[in-house]
């Protein structure tokens, strides 16, 4: 029987299961609780639809697999042994078929090796998907709430994190391993930056002042009035504008591919020839940048493929060298507002409009900007519907001047 999300007695079983525990009060550990069990399921419910096996066996044995985790001074075989004598009563209780009670069991009992090859193909579902759930982000979180749970120290978190990669071999199934590769190589910078001895904080020297919004937000005019006020109060000014004027040329590389990643790609190639070069020289004299555009709008824009998150994105840019900014600033504006912008000015300069500037994208890539909030801490959104660029401008000179 494969796994339906609809299907009565796996839900059925679910709650029994649930209530019973309940009623017994054990108190289950935070690291092992019941968001990391539904994820166990998650996986299993993969695994079954790709090999097989008994949906009954493997629903069950999920569920109460780390029962004996509700002690955190039992580790290994004393925890399996102690989640399989709670196993065998909860099923009992929930009148579980007696001709499968032996069956969960075992892979209760076997879930927890990584040296060992489970016989069943449910035990080896459980192993694998228990594992799983252990990489990547949310295995550096589990791996410290279990530390601490079991009064650990910053040393066995960074060994236990040392140790993830080594599990990969102790899966069952390729697709397993693979995913536990791509969870792994998404979290291994991290992981090298906890071995870092002597961190060192940077001088920051200028000032590199990125004016982002949706296009009709009026990003341009702010930027040239922001580079006159600055102009005026003596300091050394650079104005960007992103893409650069090389941009057409490395565009021409790609043949005029419009697929998400080549577009991305050719936007992190424009930065890292023709822009971050230069952006870094600047900073490190102690100049003062405006750019009107900058590597958030690849986040937003380029980020909608799906291929990579704004997250992922932001990483890239890290690599090839991209500062951050010293201020980063939203004009937020109403979609429709900003289409009759842009319809205004397509009519008076006779341009087509872009791909990007439909009422429709225009809304969703505002939320999208505002949403980058949780990635950087330091955006500052400007709301300037029905305001004057008078005071658009005196609000950026506030920020820039705190």
């Amino acid at each position: 029987m494969e796994f339906d999300e609809n299907n009565t007695t796996m839900n059925n079983l679910k709650d029994q299961i649930s209530t019973t525990l309940e009623i017994l009060g054990l108190k289950i550990s935070p690291s092992h609780d019941a968001n990391h069990t539904q994820r166990v399921l998650d996986f299993a419910y993969n695994l079954q639809q790709i090999h097989g096996g008994d949906i009954e066996i493997i629903t069950a044995a999920c569920l109460l697999h780390d029962l004996g985790r509700s002690n955190s001074q039992q580790h290994g075989e004393t925890s399996r042994k102690a989640s399989v004598s709670i196993a065998q009563l909860v099923l009992q209780r929930v009148h579980f078929p007696t001709d499968k009670i032996d069956r969960v069991l075992q892979c209760i009992l076997e879930h927890d090796q990584p040296e060992r090859e489970p016989q069943t193909i449910e035990a080896k579902i459980l192993k694998d998907s228990d594992f799983l759930d252990g990489f990547g982000a949310t295995g550096i979180i589990r791996i410290a709430l279990w530390t601490g749970e079991s009064q650990g120290t910053y040393e066995d978190i960074r060994r236990r994190l040392q140790k993830m990669r080594q599990r990969i071999k102790g899966l069952c199934y390729p697709e397993s391993k693979q995913y536990a590769i791509e969870q792994y190589v998404s979290i291994a910078p991290l992981i090298s930056q906890l071995e870092t001895q002597h961190p060192e904080i940077q001088q920051i020297k200028g000032q590199y002042i990125v004016i982002e919004g949706i296009s009709g937000a009026g990003k341009s005019t702010q930027t040239q009035r922001l580079m006159t006020y600055l102009q005026s109060q003596g300091k050394d000014v650079s104005f960007f504008q992103e893409p650069s004027s090389g941009y057409k040329t490395i565009q021409s590389v790609f043949q005029g591919k419009r697929d998400t990643i080549s577009r991305m790609l050719t936007f992190f190639i424009d930065r890292a020839v023709n822009l971050i070069p230069t952006l870094n020289e600047q900073l490190q004299q102690g100049n003062t940048i405006v750019s009107d555009r900058s590597f958030l709008s690849t986040m937003v824009y380029q980020a909608n493929g799906g291929k990579l998150s704004p997250e992922e994105i932001a990483y890239v840019h890290k690599v090839i060298g991209q500062p951050l900014p010293t201020h980063i600033i939203i004009l937020d504006i109403d979609p429709q507002t900003a289409y009759t912008r842009i319809m205004d000015r397509s009519n008076k300069n006779r341009r087509k409009l872009g791909e990007n500037e439909t009422p429709e994208k225009l809304a969703w890539a505002r939320q999208a900007f505002l949403d980058l909030e949780r990635v950087f801490p330091n955006i500052n959104v400007i709301n300037v519907n029905g305001k004057n660029e008078g005071q658009i401008c005196n609000e950026i000179q506030k920020i820039v001047n705190s």
